[in-house]
């Protein structure tokens, strides 16, 4: 396992969030993905958090119900996204360094 402190790097490049409740930082993203769709196809974003692996409850690893991700700045930051996200799934990197969150919109 790496002993590398995630604190440092999301301390530099995250923001401030609640996760259940409990301050953390997180990196958010909202990757854009092509989905098949006819001739014209379609495109959709699926919002992502990267968040330090000691952050997360360990119920959280196999059950997200009612777990709940809230980005007061994102108001500021991406005007339009919302504020408040549920987990839908908590994916481990194998480090233990960091977990990835699948958001779906919970306003």
């Amino acid at each position: 396992m790496i002993q590398e402190d995630a604190s440092v790097f999301l301390a530099d490049h995250g923001e401030d969030g609640l996760l259940d409740g409990e301050a953390v930082r997180v990196i958010f993203g909202s990757p854009h993905a092509e989905l098949p769709g006819g001739p014209a196809g379609m495109a959709t974003s699926e919002p992502r958090a990267l968040i330090a692996s000691a952050s997360v409850p360990d119920a959280a690893i196999t059950d997200t119900e009612d777990l709940v991700l809230e980005l007061p700045e994102a108001a500021t930051l991406r005007p339009g996204f919302p504020t408040r996200y549920a987990v839908a799934e908590v994916q481990p990197d194998g480090t233990g360094l960091f977990s990835t969150l699948i958001l779906r919109n919970a306003e």
